[in-house]
C-alpha cells in the first residue's frame, strides 16, 4: 500500500499492537572489537540493521535498554539513547539520562522544521535547532529493563503524530513521554538502520575526567501493521573521543562501558 494511503487509514493508536517482551540478562562476554569511524564529536554507538528493509518504512519501533551502572554525581552527563530517521532523513531519538532536565529523565525528540508539541512536557526546539523535544521526570532504576517505543498514533491529514513512551518491564507501568506532530511528507520511520549511543555531553579535557557508566542495549525491533522486523548489530563504533568498550554476542545485545 502506498505510504499516503496507509497514513490516511491511521486514526487509532498502534501502541497496543507492540508487545512487551521481558528479556533475560545475557552474559557479558568479550570485549568485542570496535572501530572509530564516526565524525568529529561522535559518541560511541552501535549500528543496527533490520532483517527486512521496507521501502515505505515502519509505523513503530521498540528498543529495550537497561542502565547497569554509573558514577553518581551531577558530573555524570551521560545520555543513553536510540536514534534513527524518518523517510525524509530527519532524525528522532529517545532514551534516558541520570542528570537531565529533571535529574533522572526520559526523553523523546524529533528534529527539523514543521514539528509541533502535543503533550505537556514537550516544547519547541531540539539541540538548539528546529524540532520538538519532550523531557519527563522518570525515576528509572539500575538493573531494570526499559522498553522505549516510537509509534504513529494519528495520520491522514497534513500532519502525522508520533508518540514516545517507556515501559518498565519490572513493574509493568507504561509512561507517556510525549506526542509530536510532523509534516506528513516525512513519511514513516526509515527501516534501513538505527543506532544506540552512549553520549557524554559535558566538556572534559581528558578521558580520565569522564565518570564511569555502563548500559545494556538490546536489538531494536521495527513494526509495520503489527508485523515484527528485528535488527542485528552491523557495527560497533568507538566514536572519536574516549573509546568505549563493548561486550555481548555481536548480534542481538551489547553492553557499552565508558569512563573511569
Amino acid at each position: 500500500m502506498p505510504t499516503g494511503a496507509y497514513l490516511a487509514q491511521m486514526q487509532v493508536t498502534l501502541q497496543s499492537s507492540i508487545p512487551h517482551v521481558p528479556v533475560a540478562f545475557p552474559p557479558k562476554v568479550g570485549p568485542l572489537p570496535g572501530k572509530s569511524v564516526g565524525a568529529k564529536g561522535g559518541a560511541p554507538h552501535v549500528a543496527w540493521s533490520y532483517s527486512e528493509k521496507l521501502p515505505s518504512g515502519f509505523d513503530a519501533i521498540r528498543i529495550t535498554m537497561s542502565p547497569q551502572s554509573y558514577a553518581a554525581g551531577t558530573a555524570n552527563a551521560i545520555y543513553w539513547a536510540f536514534d534513527s530517521v524518518f523517510q525524509d532523513d530527519t532524525t528522532y531519538y529517545t532514551g534516558l539520562q541520570p542528570n537531565g532536565q529533571y535529574g533522572k529523565t526520559a526523553l523523546f525528540s524529533v528534529f527539523g522544521p514543521g514539528t509541533m508539541p502535543r503533550a505537556p512536557y514537550c516544547k519547541s526546539g531540539a539541540d538548539n535547532g528546529p524540532g520538538t523535544s519532550c523531557h519527563i521526570p522518570y525515576e528509572w532504576q539500575l538493573g531494570r529493563e526499559y522498553e522505549f517505543t516510537v509509534a504513529l498514533v494519528d495520520g491522514g491529514g497534513a500532519t502525522t503524530t508520533w508518540e514516545g513512551a517507556v515501559f518498565d518491564l519490572t513493574t509493568g507501568e507504561r509512561t507517556l513521554i510525549g506526542d509530536i506532530s510532523v509534516p506528513a511528507s516525512r513519511g514513516l520511520l526509515k527501516s534501513w538502520w538505527g543506532s544506540t549511543f552512549a553520549e557524554y555531553f559535558h566538556h572534559i579535557d581528558s578521558c580520565t575526567q569522564q565518570p564511569a557508566s555502563e548500559i545494556l542495549f538490546f536489538n531494536p525491533v521495527g513494526y509495520r501493521s503489527g508485523v515484527e522486523y528485528p535488527a542485528q548489530i552491523s557495527s560497533l563504533d568507538n566514536g572519536d573521543k574516549c573509546n568505549a568498550t563493548f561486550f555481548g554476542d555481536g548480534r542481538t545485545y551489547v553492553y557499552v562501558d565508558e569512563g573511569q
